[in-house]
């Protein structure tokens, strides 16, 4: 059976970096984990886009959104 997958998870790569190819890396709390072969790090499918990597609270993403919208930055 091969572990690589083209276009990591749904087609999207690494959240990191974007490289497509990844391959599965065994699983945490009953989750898939998955490993880019271009910068070495591990992700999930629930992973967000290196684009939101710093926003965990909904109220950080909500502003993001709202200045994003303006053309301003965090």
């Amino acid at each position: 059976m091969n572990n690589k997958t083209e276009g990591g998870v749904a087609g999207g790569g690494c959240p990191h970096c974007g490289a497509k190819l990844v391959v599965k890396n065994g699983s945490s709390r009953g989750q898939r984990r998955y490993l880019c072969k271009a910068c070495g790090r591990s992700f999930g499918p629930n992973t967000p886009p290196k684009e939101f990597a710093g926003i965990r609270k909904l109220n950080q993403f909500k502003q993001y959104i709202e200045m994003a919208a303006q053309h301003m930055t965090l």
